[in-house]
């Protein structure tokens, strides 16, 4: 009987790391900010395989890795001339390019848009956090959402007519609001006592994955982008932060310090449980991105 009950368990465990299988007509290449080599630089993790590869090898710190809609780009903030600036880098991390130069400012946090022509992010040019847009160039950078309140992490609908973020501007706590992609037009999402950031669109524009900690800890949430609907996704007692979305909408990676330091994790937005840890390191790694359907060159 014990024997057989071991068996059922393997098979079970077995069957459940099948089903976060990522399908082969999908990219499973995520990005990441990891400090495993002593800095922080980005990586690339295989959501099948597991396989890790480092892509920048700077004597500065590389962070927060964003993709162009085509796969090809890979959009980070970097520290090398003292503020940080945006880059941008071939998928194998050739080819960086600068794109912004702000010097008294920092820019952080890039989200191409779906028809790679720009680059929504943030700064604090104005002397608070905003939200900016630029050309894919860098060039023609503008405020979006001059609120004058603490503005961050902008993700696109996936037709491009709207920008989500997080906000402080009418509360205490982090609230998740949109607005067009004109920066008029901004309505709140969320509205709970608790902080709600990190705002994700699905690829299909159907959910904002997000996080929240309005369950006493951070917790990965998808609701619909009116903000109904809201409904948890993971359930621990830690930390789990930064979702993201695979391209066919099926799993969300996030990070979580459920083992003690940060790590890279996936589940299936369905539910039944199963996550999988992608990442291992004794250091941390934060903040996953993962590569979009592979669509038509942007240039």
């Amino acid at each position: 009987m014990k024997t057989t009950l071991m068996r059922a368990a393997v098979l079970v465990a077995l069957l459940m790391l099948a089903s976060l299988t990522v399908a082969q007509d999908v990219p499973s290449l995520i990005a990441y900010m990891s400090n495993q080599s002593g800095n922080w630089e980005i990586w690339l993790v295989d959501a099948n395989s597991g396989q890790q590869t480092q892509l920048t090898f700077n004597a500065d710190d590389d962070w927060f890795p964003g993709w162009s809609p085509d796969g090809q780009r890979i959009a980070f903030m970097s520290n090398a001339t003292q503020n940080l600036e945006l880059y941008a880098m071939d998928a194998d991390g050739g080819n960086i390019q600068r794109l912004t130069s702000t010097q008294t400012a920092d820019d952080w946090y890039p989200a191409w848009s779906p028809d790679c022509t720009q680059i929504a992010f943030n700064s604090d040019l104005s002397g608070d956090n905003e939200i900016y847009l630029m050309n894919a160039d860098g060039s023609g950078m503008t405020n979006l959402s001059n609120s004058g309140a603490d503005d961050q992490h902008p993700t696109w609908s996936p037709d491009g007519q709207f920008i989500a973020f997080q906000s402080d501007r009418e509360d205490n706590n982090l609230e998740i609001y949109a607005m067009d992609a004109t920066g008029a037009n901004v309505v709140r999402l969320t509205d709970s006592p608790s902080n709600d950031g990190a705002p994700v669109w699905s690829p299909d524009g159907q959910f904002i994955a997000f996080t929240s900690d309005r369950d006493g800890d951070n917790e990965i949430y998808v609701m619909s982008p009116d903000g109904s609907n809201v409904t948890r996704i993971t359930n621990n007692n830690n930390e789990d932060l930064y979702p993201t979305w695979s391209s066919d909408g099926q799993f969300i990676a996030f990070q979580s310090d459920r083992d003690g330091d940060a790590d890279i994790y996936v589940t299936r937005v369905s539910g039944g449980g199963a996550e999988q840890r992608l990442t291992d390191n004794r250091e941390d790694d934060w903040a996953p991105a993962w590569q979009p359907a592979l669509i038509d060159s942007c240039q």
